[in-house]
């Protein structure tokens, strides 16, 4: 990091030169010095490295001398150590009218995200596994046809919040099965030209 230093003489009109001895302790580590010549009223601003050595409390500070003349300004500083992003994932089972509530304040200062899903199986998002799973590629139409039904008969297709969105979804599903079995031939092939139209 970087402290940013300002110097303004307050002395007599005429130039004055300033020397200017820097050290740190504590939590960080620095070490310079500065020589400049200011008029009164003037100011100077140059940057000092400050390296952290560990969290907690320190300091900067300056000792100027002018003209036979000391005085020490100090800086106090505290570093902060970083938090390392971690994902925490759990999984409890429901009853229907039952409610959770997830603390983890003990565990994480700062929470950045978080989410939930509500899936029939622990672990596993039911909308990624909708998602997954509607748009796959299969071995042939029979594969396809299994999963569209599956998706329907199961409870994947009801994860959606909204009743519309559940509604919409098992209609698409249903779409797509209707395609296939009416351009379906007698053997249960395809047409070579057929195209999904999801």
């Amino acid at each position: 990091m970087v402290a940013n230093i300002k110097l303004k003489s307050n002395q007599e009109a005429k130039a004055r030169s300033f020397s200017l001895n820097f050290k740190c302790g504590g939590s960080v580590a620095c070490m310079g010095s500065q020589r400049v010549k200011l008029v009164r009223g003037e100011n100077v601003e140059f940057s000092l490295p400050v390296t952290a050595k560990s969290g907690g409390e320190g300091f900067i500070q300056a000792d100027v001398s002018c003209d036979g003349r000391f005085f020490t300004k100090r800086k106090k500083v505290t570093v902060h150590t970083s938090e390392p992003l971690a994902q925490q994932v759990d999984a409890v089972f429901l009853n229907p009218g039952q409610k959770i509530i997830f603390d983890v304040q003990e565990q994480f200062k700062r929470i950045v995200s978080a989410r939930y899903d509500l899936s029939p199986v622990p672990y596993l998002s039911a909308e990624g596994f909708w998602q997954a799973l509607s748009k796959a590629f299969f071995a042939n139409e029979f594969e396809k046809i299994y999963a569209l039904s599956i998706l329907i008969d199961s409870e994947f297709s009801k994860a959606s919040q909204y009743e519309s969105e559940r509604k919409t979804r098992r209609h698409n599903i249903q779409d797509s099965l209707n395609n296939l079995a009416a351009n379906m031939n007698d053997d249960g092939s395809l047409p070579a030209n057929y195209i999904d139209p999801k």
